[in-house]
């Protein structure tokens, strides 16, 4: 039987949680699902006054901010306990359609679909796409989301193969979670979605989109500007730094690793938002080359 669970990892404003809580509310009942809200670290949750709002919400209270990937892996642990058979990984400034469950599991009729996500619009710029597919070159370790800034009116409405589903709407089979573990902690905060679906893949799995705008994300509300792709300091270090961490974990090409890097760095530099965040990605580069040779 299909029972979803919905976590949504909450770090920020507690305004766009409540928001994103209010979309789920209006799920369809069709698939039996449950969600679970992870304050990490924050503390700006009360967890009575929320179940107010949301009785049927489980919280958990994590007493630091664990990154991405840790503060996940303690309401997945608890799913997977709980026999959930498919779990849906929900950036907290996201608002979905009531129909993202059915539309998702649908994608999961294939028996070798292990990772499933939908195309991501902008929420205050609902026909601009931010996420369709993500690639990642494998020589290279660079990786971009497809059709980023284009008109949704490109969309196929087909089910379509990509290298990767980004963390802020990820739908996750739990054969997966038990054939390759949780969600990766060394990074901490970026690329733990690119090393999750490429370690899934290399068990046999695929990962697979729909082009259909369910999910409508804020982007960037707890790490940058809002409704922005600017990088803030945070963004910037992070994503210098961990493509490293991706490149010396799957021994892939050292050299175009580097080069690859060079390359994105000359992209990402003219996108950050100030003199710190602008040296906040060399500091992160550099220390990528140091794990990179350690």
């Amino acid at each position: 039987m299909q029972n979803v669970a919905i976590i949504v990892l909450h770090f920020g404003n507690m305004q766009e949680t409540i928001l994103c809580l209010a979309s789920l509310k209006k799920l369809s009942a069709k698939t039996k699902h449950s969600i679970f809200v992870v304050d990490n670290g924050t503390k700006n949750i009360i967890k009575k006054e929320l179940q107010k709002i949301f009785p049927s919400v489980r919280v958990i209270i994590n007493k630091k901010n664990l990154g991405f990937s840790e503060g996940n892996n303690k309401a997945i642990a608890k799913a997977l306990k709980q026999k959930f058979s498919h779990i849906l990984l929900l950036n907290n400034d996201t608002i979905v359609k009531k129909n993202l469950l059915e539309k998702l599991l649908f994608i999961f009729n294939k028996p070798t679909v292990g990772i499933a996500g939908c195309t991501i619009v902008y929420e205050n710029r609902k026909n601009d796409i931010w996420f369709n597919g993500g690639y990642l070159n494998r020589f290279f370790s660079f990786t971009k989301h497809k059709d980023m800034g284009k008109s949704s009116n490109i969309l196929s409405g087909k089910i379509k193969e990509t290298d990767f589903i980004t963390g802020a709407a990820m739908m996750v089979k739990r054969e997966v979670f038990t054939k390759i573990g949780l969600l990766p902690k060394e990074y901490f905060l970026y690329w733990e979605d690119v090393d999750f679906c490429y370690a899934a893949q290399q068990m046999g799995f695929s990962i697979k989109i729909l082009e259909e705008p369910l999910v409508m994300h804020k982007v960037s509300a707890s790490s940058g500007i809002k409704g922005s792709n600017t990088l803030s300091p945070l963004r910037a270090y992070y994503y210098a730094k961990n493509p490293f961490i991706f490149i010396k974990k799957f021994k892939r090409p050292f050299l175009l690793g580097i080069i690859g890097q060079l390359a994105a760095a000359l992209f990402y530099l003219k996108k950050t938002q100030n003199k710190n965040a602008f040296f906040k990605y060399l500091k992160g580069f550099i220390e990528g080359l140091k794990i990179l040779f350690t």
